[in-house]
């Protein structure tokens, strides 16, 4: 009963928008519909649409998710209940002339679609999104936010726990990593004596230093490149999930990589969190502000050390006023020891730990575990204080397991430490070609080619995940970046050329199109980055609001003052009350269908998407921007009906400004960018293919819809193989 008085408002809005439409087709002087649209009709789809909104509500599960969406829900019918009755009253008090009466068969027809059936088909999708099995803990929590919360940590399991962590070369052969306190490491919350560097008990992992902090834990994790840092990060990051899979209480944990962090120079830690839960998990901004705000995540940020060296100790400014504000958000951040040190800041932590090297008896045992597979690389190493050096770290040791398998001594010349790290990388390639031979889609000379590419792009860039979608002009040569300046130039002139051609307009007319598709053109061509549309924005949906209000407001008024004075004041009986009535139908029409699209998305919770592809992000802003042009056809082609205006030039206008937005634009710039890059040797035309193919070859992993390389090290080894050749 509680859920039926919930949807209460809704089903009176519902019913009267019914009502009304129905009032509306008994009326004399319309024309008839192209659709079937008889009395009856309107009336069993009102009752049935009343009926299964009120099954729809009380069919969902959880009371307090009624109570909170439904009594929002009847909004959205809202605009269109107002647009019906004005109608009926403007065709009942025979204040409409024949020209625009004739239109009111269609006016009835969209209304009902908008505030009748509409919200029927809502109440339908979100029965079938909440009827669902919602474990007894979440009481607290909506269903809606239930299914988030378990959206995201499925996210960061399935991108860094299944997708890296399971799959990294140290986890192929397990070695057990010992853990060092280092509290001079971190500036302490309190005055302290200075605190001894001390070796942990054997068999130490990180999250037991994590749950001795308690509420509020904040750790800092350091090593030597390849020691194990982002092993142990997540490590720590896949028990923190299978907890808060558990209780519903415990913080959501999330992997972020820091390097993106230097991008944006004047960024809080806040925005960022924000900004890389929208691009990294496409988590919604609102989602994401409101976890971040709300303190409901448990921070684990990697790669302090690909911060870019100039930007490198303001992140850790950065982090320590971020913990200020946000005292009960729990964080672990990575980072090499070396450049750590190097910095002039102290991250303000609780505790910090050091991944010690492994000792030569550790790697000889880990040489004895191998059998025959590795002896010719034991005895290389027994009398080659490089190799000693380089197995110290259980990456490299791993590497070598690999690259090294079944070769002689005789095979292992000593080398200077910067060429036996080549060499074994090189031999590391070498072994990842040859594990596949018979599915070789691209020769290994193409490959290494793209990769090296790929590695100084990210390199450059401080990147570290690689999405297909942040593709930028910038990363093409100066003469590339000018071909492709002026192919965004001639598409609105092109565009403005097939118009003027297919409308046939006067010479004036010509003029002004091209003067304006020119300055279009000047402008597109000067935009230096692509931004697709990932989501609306709420703010410009608002705006739009806002200024859809203000414009019908302000035709209304004038309308009524124009008339009141044309008639009262100068006596002018050739103004009817036709303009009156024309300009209320235009605002009614005009303000109803935007509104109701802004209610749509204001109200409605978004669910986050659990799957996420290889250039999901463009495809997503093709969807948007193609909706975005639907939206101004057809409000453009309702205008036009109600003003005699052109269909034809109404609906070009609306496919320039939908192909202009930015949603459809992103997807024209990209592809532009894809064929110059295609074209100067840089990457293969199927880019995801290829990087899949990439990460059959362990040179890469696959992280969601992005990409990393196996290890910063071999990324570094790729981007120095172009200055080598």
């Amino acid at each position: 009963m509680q859920k039926l008085i919930a949807c209460l408002p809704i089903l009176a809005t519902t019913a009267l928008n019914g009502l009304m439409c129905w009032g509306i087709n008994q009326m004399p002087g319309k024309s008839n519909l192209p659709i079937p649209l008889s009395q009856e009709v309107v009336f069993w789809l009102t009752v049935g649409s009343v009926v299964g909104i009120a099954f729809f509500s009380t069919q969902s599960s959880g009371t307090q998710r009624s109570l909170e969406t439904n009594n929002r829900d009847w909004l959205v019918g809202l605009p269109p209940v107002i647009g019906s009755v004005v109608l009926f009253g403007l065709l009942k008090g025979g204040h409409l002339p024949s020209e625009l009466s004739q239109y009111a068969g269609y006016a009835s027809l969209l209304l009902f679609v908008m505030g009748t059936l509409l919200p029927t088909l809502m109440a339908f999708l979100k029965m079938r999104q909440t009827n669902i099995a919602i474990p007894a803990t979440t009481t607290g929590l909506s269903p809606q936010a239930y299914r988030n919360r378990q959206a995201l940590l499925n996210k960061v399991k399935n991108y860094w726990v299944k997708g890296v962590l399971e799959g990294s070369l140290s986890n192929r052969a397990r070695i057990e990593l010992g853990l060092e306190e280092r509290l001079d490491a971190v500036q302490l919350d309190w005055e302290t004596p200075e605190q001894p560097r001390r070796s942990l008990p054997k068999g130490t992992k990180a999250i037991n230093q994590f749950d001795k902090m308690g509420k509020g834990c904040t750790l800092l994790i350091l090593g030597a490149p390849g020691a194990g840092k982002t092993t142990t990060l997540l490590e720590l990051t896949s028990e923190l999930i299978n907890r808060a899979e558990q209780d519903i209480n415990l913080l959501i944990p999330v992997v972020f990589n820091l390097s993106s962090w230097a991008a944006t120079k004047k960024q809080t830690i806040a925005e960022w969190l924000v900004e890389e839960l929208d691009s990294r998990y496409q988590i919604p901004e609102k989602f994401g502000a409101d976890w971040v705000k709300n303190e409901q995540l448990l921070l684990l940020l990697d790669g302090l050390d690909e911060v870019s060296e100039d930007r490198r100790n303001h992140c850790v400014v950065a982090i320590n006023e971020f913990k200020q504000s946000h005292g009960v958000t729990e964080i672990v951040v990575c980072s090499r020891i070396k450049d750590y040190e190097a910095l002039s800041s102290r991250l303000k932590f609780q505790g910090a730990i050091f991944i010690e090297d492994l000792t030569l008896e550790e790697i000889n045992d880990y040489f004895d575990n191998a059998a025959d597979k590795l002896q010719g690389v034991k005895a290389a190493w027994i009398n080659d204080d490089v190799l000693q050096e380089l197995t110290k770290t259980p990456l490299i040791l791993s590497v070598i397991a690999i690259a090294y398998e079944g070769m002689s001594i005789e095979d292992l010349p000593k080398m200077t430490l910067k060429e036996r790290r080549k060499h074994l990388f090189n031999k590391y390639i070498e072994k990842m070609f040859n594990r596949r031979k018979n599915s070789c889609r691209y020769s290994n000379k193409l490959t290494i080619t793209w990769l090296t590419w790929l590695a100084k792009v990210m390199s450059t860039d401080s990147q570290t995940v690689f999405l297909i979608e942040r593709l930028q002009p910038k990363f093409m040569s100066d003469k590339e970046k000018s071909k492709y300046r002026t192919i965004l130039f001639i598409i609105p002139l092109l565009l403005g050329f097939i118009l003027m051609i297919f409308l046939s307009t006067s010479t004036i007319i010509n003029c002004l199109i091209f003067l304006v598709l020119f300055r279009f053109g000047m402008i597109l061509s000067t935009t230096s980055t692509i931004k697709p549309m990932l989501s609306f924005d709420k703010e410009v949906i608002e705006l739009i609001g806002v200024l859809i209000f203000l414009l019908v407001g302000g035709g209304l008024i004038g309308g009524g003052l124009g008339f009141i004075f044309a008639r009262y004041v100068f006596h002018d009986e050739s103004v009817t009350l036709f303009y009156a009535a024309k300009i209320t139908l235009i605002g009614t029409f005009i303000g109803t269908i935007p509104i109701t699209f802004f209610l749509l998305f204001n109200f409605e919770e978004f669910v986050i998407e659990s799957i996420v592809k290889p250039n999901q992000g463009i495809w997503t802003s093709l969807k948007n921007g193609l909706f975005l042009l639907f939206i101004f056809i057809f409000v453009l082609g309702i205008f036009s009906i109600l003003v005699n205006f052109s269909l034809v030039w109404s609906t070009a206008i609306a496919v320039l400004l939908g192909i202009f937005s930015s949603g459809i634009f992103a997807c024209i710039q990209h592809f532009a960018l894809r064929i110059f890059l295609y074209r100067s040797g840089k990457i293969p035309w199927n880019y995801a293919r290829f990087l899949d193919y990439a990460t059959e070859r362990i040179f890469l992993q696959k992280v969601g819809g992005g990409y990393i390389f196996i290890h910063r090290l071999l990324l570094d080894h790729f981007a120095s193989l172009e200055s080598d050749d």
